[in-house]
């Protein structure tokens, strides 16, 4: 692990450690969902950073350069699986736009989030502007996006579950309306 990992990993645990249990701050959150998300990307795809940890059978991406997803062919993929990333993106309405670019018609979108109830992760918290969260993505927002971009909504949980996060998952229209 990197120093920066484990300074996180100190401070977090230190402000929030009688708050919040410690498996939250092991990484690797795509564990928790992927029996879920292995429901909804069948086929060919890609995981948006990915990390040290991609999701079974998806091509991982790397959440450092957006020069890797803008490098995918359009119409290419049957889904794509992002796990703890978009809230480190400040312009994740274009983000969104690749993703819905590289799908096939009827491809999924599968977004696994932290959950607003989690403070530790919040972009005004310490260790959130440590980790790199710009934002704080809410369900509210992401299905109004959605809506307006004629997303046809799939699945989600709004609540948390054990991990504080939520996800959601959208269905590229086959047309345009």
């Amino acid at each position: 692990m990197t120093f920066w990992g484990k300074l996180i990993q100190y401070v977090g645990r230190i402000r929030y450690r009688d708050r919040y249990p410690s498996w939250l701050f092991e990484g690797d959150a795509r564990a928790h969902i992927a029996p879920v998300a292995h429901r909804w990307c069948i086929g060919r795809g890609i995981d948006f950073g990915a990390g040290r940890w991609p999701l079974v059978g998806a091509h991982p991406i790397d959440l450092d350069t957006d020069l890797q997803l803008e490098n995918v062919a359009s119409g290419t993929q049957d889904f794509v699986f992002s796990s703890h990333a978009l809230e480190h993106v400040r312009q994740w309405r274009a983000t969104l736009c690749h993703f819905r670019r590289v799908l096939k018609p009827g491809g999924r979108l599968f977004l696994y989030l932290p959950h607003e109830s989690m403070r530790l992760w919040n972009p005004e918290s310490c260790w959130g502007r440590f980790a790199g969260h710009v934002w704080q993505p809410r369900l509210s927002t992401l299905l109004g996006w959605a809506i307006l971009d004629n997303w046809r909504v799939c699945d989600y949980r709004a609540g948390p579950d054990r991990y504080y996060s939520w996800y959601i998952v959208l269905e590229k229209p086959c047309t345009y309306a």
